[in-house]
């Protein structure tokens, strides 16, 4: 999912880049602020472990079993939809992206780090 939200933000900037001169400012996204609105992004994966059996993880949530793997077969078949130009991928893209970013900042929050910033 980081990778994917990176890719989103260095395309918007670049268009940006290049409209620079045309229609505004041109300032750059800032990441991952400028996709969405978050300080972070949301921890995500989704790591097969067999056919029938996969680990889902949203932040500090983490699900095992059939349910993973059907939303792993669900992520592959979109992203190859979204890929296609298909608009149920396109859609579908566009709204799981909203949607984890504000399940991240609301419902599913990071973890809070117990580290000290004093070392």
């Amino acid at each position: 999912h980081t990778a994917h939200v990176n890719a989103s933000l260095v395309a918007l900037n670049v268009l940006r880049s290049v409209r620079r001169g045309e229609d505004g400012d041109g300032r750059l996204l800032t990441y991952p602020r400028g996709l969405y609105g978050n300080s972070t992004t949301p921890k995500i994966y989704n790591v097969s472990l067999g056919k029938y059996d996969a680990s889902l993880g949203f932040n500090s949530l983490v699900i095992h079993g059939a349910i993973p793997a059907i939303v792993k077969w669900l992520i592959e078949w979109t992203q190859v939809a979204a890929a296609a130009n298909r608009p149920v991928g396109k859609v579908f893209w566009i709204v799981a992206d909203w949607v984890s970013f504000f399940l991240g900042r609301t419902v599913l929050l990071p973890p809070v780090s117990t580290k000290s910033k004093d070392v």
